[in-house]
């Protein structure tokens, strides 16, 4: 109670002061000092805490209104951060860039309630934008709209991340017909960027009314652009490396294929019809490099139409027409002959293919340039790509090997077929009465294997055969082959080892292991009563049957030591009587009727009289 007593006095003895007008005291004591007195515009509040500011209350309706507003801008906040967080979670799992494109579209229409919405991707090898993906438009604008980089350079240049426009149908000088025919009004464009690396551009736009963004509008705008630009540059990436793998794997395929080839004449051919499916250029061409003549000589062409190819056989290029630099030979730089029309002979060539778009890569292994690749006319294409450079350069690359390998290889077959005519030639010595035997041989089963459409494989084979058939007889005695007399059961039992003998010879060179087969058995009989191993029908190789039937042709029309040759009239009645017996009925039949035609030809018969 005292408490409460001292503090009441205190504050009545405070209120009484405050009512006493103020007088200047004469002394003051140390104890005591007097209180100032309060600014009479600002009173001192009463009490120890001040009262809170009151304003005049809002209508009910008008607070509503306030909240609601409060509550629909939220809501419309909250709708787009889930936009963007279900686009981020999409872009992220996706690496398909024409998936990620038309979602994009999907998502900024939503995103802005826009009434369409275009995604434009960034093509480097052509410094543009175009249209990959659009929603909402009345056409179909894809691939159709593009904006080259020179329109673009001051934008991109300053860094901007967006322009908008508005009232376009009155503002805009490009696109009018696209603008008016689809009835828009403004554009908001919002560029994909990664750093400073270009990557595409989205466009909003909208009909019939002028579209303002809100500050809030924008940052989640470029967010989102930002997390497409990542999405866009991954799956570009992801692009890349599949298109490289794509490379890498045909570019095997290509080593493989033509790496199991040895004739250059088939490694070309089959060059050209890889580069034209694989490229998909209208005209391919290979040409040689002759280092004698210093000259590129046409080798091989694709895609010339009939009456054209001929004339391409004509198109020999010097070297100064192709003078490829130290460099762009270390490096088998493509080279565009229209950039550079001094340095290849642009009109020469485009006379003979009727293509001007001309694009060179030498053909260069181990330092030695062997020749060139050209290309020309693109399907659906304007020029090369930095991917069809790229594969252009592996199938130079691959190429070179494969011609280098395959002139080689048919060098060594040259010096190797060489050493066979001399086997042949050696025989032939040996047996006086055999001189040219083999060469009118391999004319007969020639023509008998064309007739039939054998491979130039299986020709070759037989050529080869025909060659060393009778390569055996090294091993027989000389007075067994030149005897006049007939051979008793003995010395014919020993010439009789003569396929066998030569065979065995061959077979010791792993190449001729085939032709030691038809060696062996092209004295069998079709009836089973030849030698050595006694076969009969079919079961004899087809291609021993041929040489069985060009060898005892030429036999019987040659002179031996033990008779005269026939003529040709009891020659073919010979061949019809073992018909069936000691040759194949049906490749004598082949023969007659090729001999028919051929026999002027081989000197069996004397021409027409005129």
């Amino acid at each position: 109670m005292t408490t409460h007593k001292r503090n009441k006095t205190k504050t009545q003895g405070a209120k009484n002061k405050s009512a006493v007008p103020a007088v200047t005291p004469t002394r003051t004591t140390p104890s005591k000092r007097k209180k100032p007195v309060p600014h009479p515009r600002r009173p001192r509040a009463q009490g120890r805490h001040r009262q809170p500011a009151t304003f005049d209350p809002l209508p009910e309706s008008d607070a509503f209104l306030v909240k609601e507003d409060l509550r629909q801008e939220v809501v419309k906040y909250r709708r787009q951060l889930e936009i963007i967080r279900q686009a981020s979670l999409r872009m992220t799992t996706e690496l398909s860039l024409d998936q990620i494109l038309n979602g994009l579209v999907v998502t900024a229409k939503e995103f802005f309630n826009a009434d369409a919405v275009s995604c434009m991707h960034w093509d480097d090898s052509k410094s543009k934008l175009i249209i990959k993906a659009g929603i909402g438009f009345k056409t179909d604008y894809t691939h159709k709209r593009v904006i080259p980089a020179q329109r673009l350079k001051p934008i991109i240049d300053s860094g901007y991340d967006h322009f908008y426009l508005e009232n376009i149908q009155l503002t805009a000088k490009e696109d009018v017909q696209l603008i008016h025919a689809e009835q828009l009004v403004s554009e908001l464009t919002i560029f994909l960027r990664y750093g400073q690396e270009m990557l595409g551009a989205i466009n909003i736009y909208s009909r019939g009314r002028i579209r303002h963004f809100t500050q809030e509008e924008m940052e989640n705008a470029h967010f989102f652009a930002q997390q497409a630009a990542i999405a866009v540059r991954n799956a570009n990436l992801y692009k890349e490396m599949k298109e490289e793998a794509q490379i890498a794997k045909t570019l095997l395929q290509v080593a493989e294929e033509v790496g199991a080839l040895n004739s250059l004449d088939d490694v070309t051919t089959r060059l050209m019809i890889i580069l034209h499916r694989s490229l998909k250029v209208k005209i391919g061409m290979i040409f040689l490099w002759n280092q004698g003549k210093k000259l590129y000589l046409p080798s091989k062409a694709v895609g010339l139409p009939p009456h054209r190819s001929p004339l391409f056989q004509t198109l020999i290029l010097r070297q100064e027409d192709v003078n490829f630099t130290e460099e762009e030979l270390s490096l088998r730089e493509v080279i565009c002959a229209q950039k550079e029309p001094g340095r290849f002979p642009i009109e020469k060539i485009a006379n003979v293919l009727l293509e001007r778009d001309l694009y060179f890569v030498p053909l260069v292994t181990k330092g030695k340039l062997l020749g060139a690749i050209a290309v020309a006319g693109y399907q659906g294409k304007q020029d090369f790509n930095h991917k069809d450079e790229v594969f252009l350069r592996g199938i130079a690359a691959e190429a070179a090997i494969a011609i280098d390998d395959a002139s080689l290889f048919e060098a060594l077959e040259g010096a190797f077929w060489d050493i066979i005519k001399s086997l042949a030639a050696a025989i032939e010595v040996k047996d006086s009465y055999t001189h040219s035997h083999s060469e009118s041989v391999i004319n007969y089963a020639t023509a008998i294997a064309q007739e039939l459409k054998l491979v130039d494989t299986e020709i070759d084979l037989l050529n080869k055969a025909c060659l060393l058939h009778d390569l055996g007889k090294i091993g027989i005695d000389d007075s067994i082959l030149q005897k006049v007399a007939p051979l008793t059961f003995y010395e014919r039992k020993n010439i009789e080892r003569h396929p066998v003998i030569g065979s065995q010879i061959l077979q010791s060179v792993g190449s001729l292991a085939d032709v030691a087969i038809i060696v062996r058995h092209h004295h069998e009989k079709y009836d089973g009563s030849g030698y050595p191993d006694r076969l009969a029908g079919e079961n004899i190789p087809r291609l021993a049957r041929i040489l069985a039937v060009a060898d005892s042709f030429d036999a019987m029309t040659s002179d031996r030591p033990y008779r005269k040759a026939l003529n040709l009239e009891q020659a073919v009645e010979e061949l019809k009587t073992c018909s069936g017996r000691q040759f194949d009925p049906e490749l004598v039949e082949i023969f007659l009727r090729v001999l028919q035609r051929k026999k002027v030809k081989w000197g069996l018969a004397l021409p027409p009289a005129t």
